[in-house]
């Protein structure tokens, strides 16, 4: 049957429902990937299938730029020592 022919008040209900429906299975899937993709390849480090990580680092040349780029940005401050309390 054809729905337009047969019920043509309800064409608009169909196309919205259906166009939801299929934004919102798009928006799952790609938050899924976003999510493998964030967890798999964090911070320098690759996950196997077993979900053990994996460090690759990160390119020399790049890196080198990045620290040009950022000058202690990437340095480990020290904490400040608290005095003690009597």
């Amino acid at each position: 049957m054809n729905l337009a022919n047969t019920q043509p008040q309800m064409v608009p209900v169909f196309l919205t429902r259906y166009c939801l429906s299929n934004a919102q299975m798009n928006l799952e899937q790609w938050w899924t990937l976003a999510d493998s993709l964030i967890t798999k390849y964090n911070d320098g480090y690759v996950q196997d299938e077993k979900g053990n990580p994996r460090e690759l680092g990160y390119p020399k040349p790049w890196l080198r730029e990045e620290l040009k780029k950022n000058p202690g940005k990437f340095t480990v401050k020290e904490k400040p020592k608290k005095e003690k309390e009597l």
